[in-house]
């Protein structure tokens, strides 16, 4: 039940850092005017890099304990 939960907790952190970072890049778009072609898929992708970067720390600060 433990891992069932931890994937799920994962999953909507997932979902999170994606609508996030779609935001974000949204944002840059229309003040930087970069013209990205597809703003979904830049998102998901900053997201995507943030959410591995998380799991990464997260992993290490509970090996430290």
């Amino acid at each position: 039940m433990e891992i069932l939960k931890k994937i799920v907790l994962y999953a909507l952190f997932l979902i999170a850092m994606v609508v996030c970072a779609t935001a974000v890049i949204k944002i840059y778009d229309l003040i930087l005017d970069l013209d990205f072609e597809n703003i979904w898929k830049e998102g998901f992708k900053a997201g995507f890099a943030a959410w591995i970067a998380m799991l990464a720390y997260i992993h290490l600060r509970r090996k430290k304990r």
